[in-house]
């Protein structure tokens, strides 16, 4: 999810007319679109790459970040650099 960035404290946040700024419309406008992609009444959703994008991944930054396999239908995390299937007990 790409969160925009909020703009200085010192925006105005409505214009001399009581309308929101142009600056705060684009900002609200785009949080609203990805909370719209990646948040349903069921939740967040995780974002689906595939094996071969996942493996990609491994070795980066991305510590900590969950993926779906879209390839082999499994949830994964990346612990110490290295995608791991979360898996549940019986």
């Amino acid at each position: 999810m790409n969160i925009p960035n909020i703009p200085p404290m010192s925006t105005p946040f409505v214009n001399a007319e009581g309308h929101v700024t142009e600056v705060w419309y684009n900002v609200l406008n785009q949080l609203i679109i990805q909370m719209q992609q990646n948040v349903s009444n069921e939740g967040f959703k995780t974002p689906q790459q595939s094996t071969f994008n996942i493996s990609a991944l491994n070795n980066t930054k991305s510590i900590g970040a969950l993926l779906y396999d879209n390839d082999l239908h499994l949830l994964k995390v990346n612990i110490n650099g290295t995608f791991k299937t979360v898996s549940t007990l019986p």
